[in-house]
């Protein structure tokens, strides 16, 4: 891959992680966990029952970790919770006024955000997969012999092309975030005769039908885990400052008759 495929798909190394980590022997859903927790770090803060959430996103490139602020701030709005912007503290606690990009404040019902952050890690997973999939797509197209033949790239540079890399992978996530919410249109196929990067709405639709993010579905989990607590028995405990839950299994103990 050289430096211009590179720039297709910055963060190429993450899905080829998620590959490596699925070998036999590992579980794929803790494996995807480990990949998805690289996009978003969550500090959470309950009172009262309510809840907020100050999310940090740690993406290598400023750009990218914006992309991802962006469509944490989507999600957030799907769940109805809201959504608000840090600003830097000076020593003595004041606003120093300046916006922290990469972090997002995100506010709701106990419920609710503990929902949200479930799902969320997951989502931008899964959407980030999807664009890693319309950057090799761009990345294939470049490469192929037709392209070169239809004179497309008569005119690029490496610079042009790591810009327009960069602009079809964040349009492609752009249409991606906002299928969440819209749903997508019918995949209808690509024009051969024109260059792939002027084609994001079908690169997207294609990428979305074969692998679609649903941020509920990602979220049901906890609602299970949730219904399965509140339906679980409470057994009494020693200490009234400590709840647990747990099975009691009686297990018989043989006697054994000792010899006079």
């Amino acid at each position: 891959m050289n430096d211009t495929d590179e720039e297709f798909n910055a963060d190429a190394w993450r899905e080829q992680y998620l590959a490596e980590t699925t070998a036999p022997g590992l579980h794929e859903e803790a494996a995807e966990a480990r990949q998805a927790a690289g996009y978003v770090t969550v500090r959470p803060f309950t009172a009262g029952g309510r809840t907020e959430a100050r999310l940090t996103f740690p993406a290598r490139r400023a750009w990218r970790a914006a992309e991802h602020k962006g469509a944490a701030a989507e999600v957030a709005s799907l769940f109805g919770l809201a959504v608000s912007t840090s600003r830097r503290m000076l020593a003595d606690g004041r606003p120093e006024g300046r916006e922290e990009t990469r972090v997002l404040l995100v506010t709701g019902a106990e419920r609710q955000v503990a929902r949200y952050l479930r799902a969320l890690p997951r989502v931008l997973a899964g959407l980030e997969r999807l664009a890693t999939r319309a950057a090799r797509q761009l990345g294939t197209w470049r490469r192929s012999l037709m392209t070169v033949l239809g004179g497309h790239l008569d005119a690029e540079t490496p610079s042009t092309l790591r810009a327009r890399a960069r602009t079809f992978r964040s349009a492609v996530l752009a249409r991606l975030v906002g299928f969440m919410r819209t749903g997508a249109p019918n995949p209808s196929g690509t024009d051969l005769r024109a260059p792939l990067w002027d084609q994001v709405d079908a690169v997207a639709a294609e990428v979305w039908a074969a692998a679609p993010v649903d941020p509920w579905a990602l979220a049901a989990d906890i609602d299970t885990e949730h219904q399965a607590s509140a339906e679980a028995p409470e057994l009494p405990h020693r200490d009234a400052a400590v709840t647990y839950r747990a099975l009691v299994v009686p297990v018989p103990v043989p006697v054994v008759a000792l010899a006079a």
